[in-house]
């Protein structure tokens, strides 16, 4: 019976983790590759040598804020003449999300057939049940307001109970906090501007035993959940950089 609880919690997961196919980045700089990329020089019989892999991407990267551009008929009064005055400004991408050991937050896109359509505010972690005294896994919804900051509408989310009568809910989180390093297993997700690649769930019920571990893959792309978006320079719910 566990087991098949524990399946239908994992397939309610999947649905809600669902919006799309994040991007993988390729490594453009091999070591291996560019060994023998370049002609060997005439009498030398050497090659030109390069930066090493390690080298080239420990170079900071330039990722500054860019501006939409409009056609001539379409563009705001003062539009251009205001950029003149700017200064280069980085750019920060704040995803909203939150991985903790025992809570986990996010946002995305409501699954086809729901009535409701559009962003949506997901939480899920072990509530207590105040009548029957028990802890329940639970799964809460709410719509972000146009200018969201935070998961507080979470509070009073409808609610939806994934797995009765537990005693605790543990989740990991496997990735990277950059394209350039090897991906990890952490129990709190710190890098604000990426997603993780899989969740870990372990939930242990209220007679001590653990339901089968789950692991879920995180299909969220920053268009489904961005406060900022690298396409997009508007995109909700936002929170303060």
């Amino acid at each position: 019976m566990k087991v098949l609880v524990s399946l239908c919690v994992a397939a309610c997961m999947s649905l809600l983790l669902f919006a799309q196919t994040p991007a993988t980045v390729p490594r453009i700089w091999d070591d291996q590759a560019l060994a023998d990329w370049a002609t060997p020089i005439a009498a030398l019989n050497l090659r030109p040598s390069h930066y090493s892999s390690a080298e080239y991407y420990s170079v900071p990267g330039e990722n500054l804020r860019t501006y939409p551009l409009y056609p001539p008929d379409k563009e705001p009064p003062g539009y251009w003449e205001e950029l003149q005055k700017k200064k280069p400004e980085p750019l920060v991408l704040r995803l909203a999300f939150e991985g903790k050991p025992d809570l986990l937050r996010f946002v995305s896109v409501r699954p086809a057939g729901i009535s409701v359509t559009g962003l949506s505010l997901v939480g899920v972690s072990a509530e207590q049940d105040t009548v029957k005294r028990t802890r329940n896994l639970v799964m809460r919804r709410a719509s972000p307001g146009d200018e969201q900051k935070d998961f507080g509408p979470l509070a009073q989310g409808e609610a939806t109970i994934l797995f009765e009568d537990i005693d605790s809910v543990a989740f990991e989180y496997y990735g990277a906090e950059n394209d350039f390093t090897d991906p990890k297993w952490v129990d709190t997700w710190e890098w604000p501007g990426r997603i993780p690649q899989l969740i870990r769930i372990r939930v242990r019920t209220a007679d001590g035993s653990y339901l089968p571990e789950m692991i879920v893959r995180m299909m969220l792309s920053e268009e489904a959940g961005c406060l900022e978006s690298q396409f997009q320079r508007v995109c909700r719910p936002r929170r303060d950089t």
